[in-house]
């Protein structure tokens, strides 16, 4: 279904350049040679299918549609293959080029995601002449996810943007949508790179990729956000902590950017400054479960013990399936003297996650017979120290188990 939704804030221009432009311009920004990319730029055979579908058409709402048309016959046909979950994802995002050969190979790996669909119609309306951009939400709640992007056609001048949405049917509401520029565009592909190499432990890559999305577009709270997350990986405690102090400053309502800022601070054992920006998080996302878990896990650090204990219980309450939650509930019993509990808890989550190293760990030091790797054995063994030593009112760090 095609929409008709005003911007909340448009930038016209006359013509969308053409890729060597697009690339001259970023050099002259101070772009690093590696950032060059064009994801939304259509070859030969992207042409020629976008040039096919709208064919004699006489308006360029008329090519809108049957561009769109022509894709959704591919998605029909299971040719174009949709990823609906947004999350960041191990492999690598692909242009649209790679894509739409991919499509038409039907290639095994060619499922795609919100930004490459987009791309991919971008590229597509770009070379039958149409004003297409990407547009994304001007703010966001999501949690865990990198966000979504769809493509924007303006048929004239004094018209509203049409949006096309490949992943999703029908029209999207809620927040306001923003038009992207060319370079907050290709910052978006970055950004999803970075993930991605994040993901396959490629560190470095990860944060030069991220670097790039930060620098061309330094003022958006996600991209921050995940060079944060980049950053805490390679040591880089207190830049990471800058940067996700940053994304809050942009985006104080968005619960994951609080909940960012406050497990950087948890994993460098500033725990009384850990607590209000979880709290934040929780109060801005109530069902948000890492956010509660690692809150609770703050407070008894914090000396909070009641308060500490009741969150985590009610943490696993709603979520006594997740390992994690479960093994965090289980180190509070046994922080509490309540060992036996903590077993019953550990016993139960094993049996659903048999695997789970750390709840192997927490089997064992429990009296259990179980092999347990040595890594998580360490891991709760110092988690339990930290929590002591908060109990004897000691400063020590607190690691984190995940």
């Amino acid at each position: 279904m095609l929409g008709w939704l005003p911007l909340s804030a448009v930038a016209l221009f006359a013509a969308m350049p053409n890729p060597e432009a697009f690339r001259e311009r970023l050099v002259k920004q101070g772009a690093a040679p590696e950032w060059l990319i064009v994801p939304f730029a259509a070859d030969a055979a992207l042409s020629a299918f976008a040039a096919q579908a709208v064919g004699s058409a006489p308006t360029p709402q008329e090519k809108v549609v049957r561009l769109r048309t022509a894709f959704e016959q591919l998605k029909r046909q299971g040719a174009l293959v949709l990823d609906r979950d947004n999350a960041p994802k191990a492999r690598l995002p692909r242009l649209a080029a790679d894509l739409f050969r991919d499509t038409m190979a039907r290639a095994p790996e060619r499922q795609a995601g919100c930004y490459e669909l987009s791309a991919l119609f971008v590229a597509a309306a770009r070379s039958v002449g149409l004003e297409a951009v990407g547009v994304e939400r001007e703010s966001t709640d999501a949690i865990g996810q990198i966000g979504h992007v769809i493509a924007g056609i303006r048929t004239t001048p004094q018209a509203s943007m049409l949006f096309v949405d490949l992943q999703n049917v029908g029209a999207r509401g809620g927040a306001p949508l923003r038009e992207l520029s060319d370079e907050e565009f290709l910052a978006h592909h970055l950004n999803h790179l970075s993930a991605a190499y994040f993901l396959r432990g490629e560190l470095a890559a990860a944060l030069r990729a991220s670097d790039g999305a930060v620098f061309l577009a330094p003022e958006n709270p996600s991209f921050l956000n995940n060079r944060a997350t980049v950053l805490a990986a390679l040591g880089e405690t207190a830049i990471a902590q800058a940067e996700a102090a940053h994304a809050v400053e942009l985006a104080p309502h968005v619960a994951l950017y609080r909940y960012q800022l406050g497990r950087l601070f948890l994993a460098d054992a500033r725990f009384r400054d850990a607590v209000p920006q979880l709290a934040e998080a929780v109060r801005l996302a109530p069902p948000y479960g890492l956010a509660r878990r690692d809150l609770g896990y703050a407070l008894l650090l914090v000396g909070e013990q009641t308060d500490g204990h009741a969150l985590l219980h009610q943490t696993f309450v709603d979520a006594p399936q997740t390992p994690d939650i479960a093994w965090f509930f289980a180190l509070a019993l046994v922080s509490g003297g309540r060992e036996g509990e903590a077993l019953q808890v550990v016993n139960g989550a094993l049996a659903k996650a048999p695997n789970d190293g750390n709840l192997q760990a927490l089997a064992l030091l429990l009296g259990r017979s179980v092999q347990a790797p040595a890594d998580a054995l360490s891991r709760t063994r110092s988690v339990l120290q930290s929590i002591a030593r908060r109990d004897h009112g000691e400063r020590g760090a607190a690691p984190l188990g995940h």
